[in-house]
Formats: structure tokens, C-alpha cells, sequence
């Protein structure tokens, strides 16, 4: 089975772009096209936008290896208890200042989907909540969220 793939796409100008792909996900191959021969890493599509030059191959793509570091901005804790006399429960609350956008863009009962909702445009889409705790569910208490 041939495991080598060339495409090639030219126009009438003689414009060419060439994408050759080894398809083979153990062995690196050499190839020649247009008498100039390739090495071709393993599992990889190398691209030549001119038909000679390689400008790209994906096994050469390296990942990013930084840490992201996100630092909170003007957060002050404080302790808050139930109301309800649940005195062994108590939470840290974080009061953090509002952005830029001032009032919220929709509000919306029950979860909705990232990608549709921020058109894939951010990675931030907050949630809130309340939950009120009664003394005699506080047992069986549990949070189901299907997804």
C-alpha cells in the first residue's frame, strides 16, 4: 500500500502549491517531486507553497511550553456564614471588581453551550448561582449537572 501523497495546485499563471503527506505512522520516507527529493518525518504533511521550498511540516510543529500564571486583581476575603443557623458552614468570599462591561450582555435559567454562546471568540463565560441549604436536605444534599 502506497503510503505517499502528493497534491499539487497550479493555475494558469504557473503559480504552484505543492502539500506532500507520509502517511506511513512509523517510518520517515524521502520522496522526489519535481527532481528534488524530500525527507518526510513520519505521520507529517511538509508544504512547499512554491513546489520547492518546504516552508512547513507538522512533526516540526512545537507545542507551547509556557506556564500561564493568572493573577487576581483587587480580591478581598472575607468569611461569611448561613444565615439559616448551618454555623459549621462557612465559605471564603471573594469580592472581585466588575470589568469594563458593566451590565451583563444576557442572563439566561440553565446552562448553555461555550463555543455557540461566545462564538468561539473567548475563553471566559461566567456562571452564578444560588443555593439555599435546609437543614433537613443538608444530608442528601447533591448537584447534578448533565452535560
Amino acid at each position: 500500500m502506497v503510503k505517499i501523497r502528493v497534491d499539487v495546485y497550479a493555475d494558469s499563471s504557473e503559480a504552484c502549491a505543492a502539500f506532500i503527506a507520509n502517511m506511513d505512522e512509523e517510518n520517515d520516507k524521502s520522496v522526489e517531486f519535481r527532481n528534488v527529493t524530500y525527507h518526510l518525518p513520519a505521520w507529517s504533511v511538509s508544504i512547499l507553497p512554491d513546489c520547492k521550498n518546504v516552508a512547513f511540516n507538522t512533526a516540526k510543529v512545537r507545542s507551547q511550553n509556557s506556564i500561564v500564571e493568572m493573577v487576581p486583581e483587587n480580591l478581598q476575603a472575607s468569611t461569611m456564614s448561613s444565615d439559616e443557623g448551618l454555623n459549621s458552614l462557612q465559605w471564603d468570599l471573594f469580592v472581585e471588581k466588575v470589568g469594563i462591561w458593566g451590565e451583563a450582555d444576557f442572563t439566561k435559567s440553565g446552562l448553555v453551550d461555550h463555543l455557540n454562546t461566545t462564538k468561539d471568540t473567548t475563553d471566559y463565560l461566567w456562571y452564578t448561582t444560588r443555593l439555599v441549604v435546609i437543614q433537613y436536605i443538608l444530608d442528601n444534599i447533591f448537584l447534578l449537572v448533565k452535560a
